[in-house]
């Protein structure tokens, strides 16, 4: 198990992602992309984006227009990855088209009942696009840790309890209490933070030694999140909910 910037198991991330679209939930679609994208798996997103709708959508009259213009978006990035308000846009789109159900449960074995509680928006012949400023995706950007404050941040960011990939382990408790830094070493951002002190992954013993003590403190007193003392309703969140 791999976890991101807020302590989300990456796979539930990724999945809960595929379902906020389905549901057409536009906003919690949003988080959870950029859980992935603040995490340091930036392109991985813009590419799973456009798979996604390739994959699971098959409007005919209008399926090669949206398909050109996310193209056109992951283009935009690819040329400017400063551009991060491109995914917020590439959702906005994907959410105004209607998935197949039928091919959701073939695949994801999800949703096969569910189709009648999702919104159905009327299919056009004209296509209308919506396009994000940079400023409307500042709320999902990482805040800035404060010296001795880290145990503060779950509770203010972690917004939604992810879905749970069906058959799946129910992660433990104990995981985010005994190996939380072990988990978060291959997370992009915090592999950087690690390394900026000193720290090194053991895997035989899963955990993460640090240059000395002085280090291992300052990553501590920067970023320790202290999973182990946040409230049940954080924990439910980084456990996850079935779909």
């Amino acid at each position: 198990m791999i976890l991101t910037r807020y302590l989300y198991p990456k796979d539930n991330v990724e999945f809960s992602l595929c379902v906020s679209l389905f549901k057409k939930d536009a906003e919690q679609a949003k988080f959870w992309a950029y859980e992935m994208y603040y995490s340091g798996y930036k392109k991985q997103t813009i590419d799973r984006l456009v798979e996604l709708y390739q994959e699971f959508y098959s409007e005919e009259f209008c399926k090669a227009k949206v398909v050109g213009f996310l193209e056109k978006k992951r283009s935009e990035w690819t040329e400017d990855n400063t551009k991060e308000a491109t995914v917020g846009t590439m959702i906005e789109n994907i959410v105004r088209r209607q998935p197949n159900f039928c091919k959701i449960y073939d695949k994801l074995g999800i949703m096969e009942e569910k189709q009648q509680n999702v919104q159905v928006f009327v299919e056009e012949k004209r296509i209308l696009y919506v396009v994000l400023k940079e400023e409307a995706i500042r709320k999902y950007k990482t805040p800035l840790f404060k010296p001795a404050k880290g145990w503060m941040m779950p509770r203010k960011v972690c917004l939604y309890p992810c879905y749970r990939l069906p058959g799946a382990r129910i992660p433990r408790v104990e995981d985010w209490r005994d190996l939380w830094i072990y988990l978060i070493a291959e997370c992009p951002v915090w592999q950087t933070r690690i390394k900026k002190f000193g720290g090194v992954v053991v895997h035989p013993r899963r955990e993460v030694r640090f240059a000395n003590e002085d280090y291992e403190e300052q990553f501590h007193n920067l970023y320790d999140m202290e999973p182990d003392e946040q409230p049940v309703s954080v924990m439910e969140k980084w456990l996850g909910i079935e779909v």
